[in-house]
């Protein structure tokens, strides 16, 4: 009976050491699950980082493209805006051009048609009025019309007279 008891209590022992065995791998087998599941949440959390991080970096492409398109409109509407302005500025200098040489046609035209219409008493009249009646002519004074007498002699009654008329009727009265 001793070597019973003694092959039960190594039976006993040898049982208590596989239950100590299976709870010592029960213990290491829940840690690597434990260990496991960490990894697979890491993993998982890395995954969204990583993620999040391709789509801010999308995001981040876009804008700097955007803002790359936006510059250049900026420098492509200054460039248009420059470009309109010396078009208008150039515009301008040939109206004006073209309306100095108009009016210069017009003055030419009607210069011609008075010319025409009393003689070369036109140039002497424009001459006289120019001078303030200074001019005096080569014509002597009884070959010029009456009325021009008066400006070729300044000293005369006759010439203030006019000249008064003439300057209360193109610049007024004083």
């Amino acid at each position: 009976m001793v070597t019973e008891q003694k092959k039960l209590s190594d039976t006993e022992s040898k049982l208590a050491q596989i239950r100590k065995d299976i709870q010592e791998l029960e213990g290491r087998a829940s840690k690597g699950e434990v260990d496991k599941k960490d990894a697979i949440e890491r993993f998982v959390r890395n995954e969204i980082t990583q993620a999040e991080m391709e789509g801010f970096r999308k995001k981040s492409v876009a804008t700097a493209k955007e803002y790359n398109d936006t510059l250049e409109l900026i420098a492509f509407s200054e460039e248009v805006f420059a470009k309109q302005g010396n078009v208008i500025a150039e515009i301008q200098r040939k109206m004006s051009a073209v309306s100095l040489g108009i009016w210069d046609k017009i003055a030419a035209i009607y210069q011609e048609k008075l010319e025409k219409a009393i003689g070369d008493t036109a140039n002497f009249l424009w001459v006289a009025m120019r001078s303030g009646g200074r001019y005096v002519p080569l014509l002597s004074r009884s070959e010029l019309p009456e009325r021009f007498r008066a400006i070729v002699t300044p000293d005369s009654k006759e010439c203030e007279t006019l000249r008064a008329r003439l300057w209360n009727e193109f610049v007024g009265a004083d």
